[in-house]
């Protein structure tokens, strides 16, 4: 950087003048920052008149990055366009354990009984678990952040099980898991799984599951309501609304946002009997944090008798960031492996 009083660089030579959003070889892990220089012809970094040269390690570009846009070489796509990937179904062992997840049709329902024996002893099946094997072995599914409403108090989270336990509250909550040799071994006794549903009334949109006499969907949340926030002073709001020479109001209802990743969401699971270590491999955009929820609050395991590996992941853009309850059911059984997630 130019500090008071040093010689100013020769900027004739330089290919980007100074304070460019740029990607610095000279930043940790080359994170963006602002820099007081410039580029020099000769690829290094002119500073306090001097030229530094410029740092680089195997595979990173001939040339500085120049300004923000400029073309950078990109170092994972060699091993990922030619099959060189590790994303965690290329991790599952041979002899893995598949299973597969049987879910309601209904976006509410009551569930009346749950018949699994010929599910069990169909070919292949090593286990089949409902919401009455989980329950007490595994906590529910917490949020990974919290809000705070209007009246302080953090907003209302109901019991969220990884298996439905008594009812469902939305078309495709899990039902049944069927663990067996193959997926289809899995997928076929999945189907001699006898479930009788009686249907409850169910809303669609935010506004109707609100309204007076709406369906609810947990006792321990009443009016279906989480939690009402607000940010500002709505005091001078309602002045510049009252003083305004005209109001126009307009109500927009916008569609259900996904995101659409090239890999599904996928875990494998491996559970070494010696150590009572369970080694989780799947794709997540993080570690630490649903480490510290699944042995804390879901499978209530010490930390150090869970580990979470996540290898190359195929797409995220936020979803993959929480936990889901497919995430959870492994720890039930402590089986050998479990992959080939629905």
């Amino acid at each position: 950087m130019s500090g008071a009083g040093a010689p100013r660089p020769d900027h004739r030579t330089c290919r980007k003048a100074a304070f460019m959003p740029v990607r610095s070889p000279l930043s940790p892990r080359g994170r963006d920052c602002r820099l007081g220089a410039c580029f020099p012809a000769n690829g290094g970094l002119a500073r306090e008149g001097r030229d530094i040269p410029y740092p680089r390690r195997p595979g990173m570009p001939d040339t500085a990055p120049v300004g923000l846009g400029a073309p950078v070489k990109r170092l994972e796509d060699a091993r990922l366009l030619t099959g060189q990937g590790r994303f965690t179904d290329n991790l599952a062992a041979r002899d893995a354990l598949h299973v597969y997840f049987l879910r309601s049709p209904h976006a509410h329902a009551r569930l009346a009984r749950i018949d699994t024996q010929a599910a069990t002893a169909a070919p292949g099946v090593a286990a089949v678990l409902t919401g009455a094997d989980a329950a007490g072995e595994v906590g529910h599914l917490p949020a990974i952040s919290e809000i705070k409403g209007l009246d302080g108090l953090r907003h209302r989270e109901p019991l969220r099980p990884s298996l439905a336990c008594g009812r469902v509250r939305y078309a495709g909550e899990i039902v049944a898991m069927v663990v067996a040799r193959s997926l289809a071994q899995a997928r076929d006794a999945a189907e001699l799984i006898a479930v009788d549903y009686e249907a409850l009334p169910a809303v669609v949109a935010g506004d109707d599951a609100l309204a007076p006499g709406a369906p609810l969907l947990h006792d321990d949340v009443p009016g279906n309501l989480m939690c009402a926030w607000g940010k500002g002073d709505a005091d001078a709001v309602d002045r510049a609304f009252a003083g305004a020479a005209r109001v126009v109001s307009l109500s927009q209802r916008f569609n259900r946002i996904l995101a659409n990743y090239l890999e599904p969401r996928a875990i494998g699971a491996t559970h070494d009997a010696a150590s009572d270590v369970t080694t989780v491999t799947f794709a997540s955009q993080s570690a630490h944090i649903p480490h510290k929820l699944l042995c804390d609050r879901v499978l209530k395991r010490p930390r150090d008798k869970l580990r979470l590996v996540t290898p190359d992941v195929g797409g995220g853009f936020g979803p993959k960031f929480t936990l889901y309850p497919e995430v959870t059911p492994e720890g039930i059984e402590q089986v050998v492996v479990i992959a080939g997630i629905c």
